[in-house]
């Protein structure tokens, strides 16, 4: 991500009022899922406390936003804005949504196609 912050005069692929953000908020987006993702496998942690694994993935998220907007300041053609940044946050909290929500369908699938358990021995 940091890579592309830091190339001149980049300009989005598509052309149109707000193209910029828009591309913001996929980029962010796409950081909330994979930093989710990535906290994921963090022995069980999402599981035991899910609000403080959702609270750092923000926080990167918004590191990651900040630093790529000071950076944008310094690199010929690029420019910073505070609305790019906001942009960044919403795709970060889109994307940790995502996430979440993606998890949780996923365990509810495994866990129809196990079926019922059976009764244990001596239960009835």
């Amino acid at each position: 991500m940091l890579y592309v912050t830091t190339r001149p005069n980049l300009q989005t692929p598509l052309r149109f009022d707000y193209s910029d953000k828009i591309a913001h908020f996929v980029e962010y987006a796409m950081l909330g899922l994979l930093s989710r993702m990535a906290a994921g496998g963090l022995s069980g942690a999402v599981r035991r406390r899910p609000a403080l694994v959702a609270a750092a993935v923000v926080a990167f998220g918004l590191l990651v936003g900040a630093l790529d907007e000071t950076i944008q300041r310094s690199v010929p053609g690029r420019q910073s804005s505070w609305t790019d940044f906001v942009a960044d946050a919403i795709g970060v909290a889109a994307g940790l949504a995502f996430a979440g929500w993606a998890a949780g369908r996923w365990r509810r699938s495994r866990g129809a196609q196990r079926g019922p358990r059976p009764m244990e021995r001596g239960g009835r």
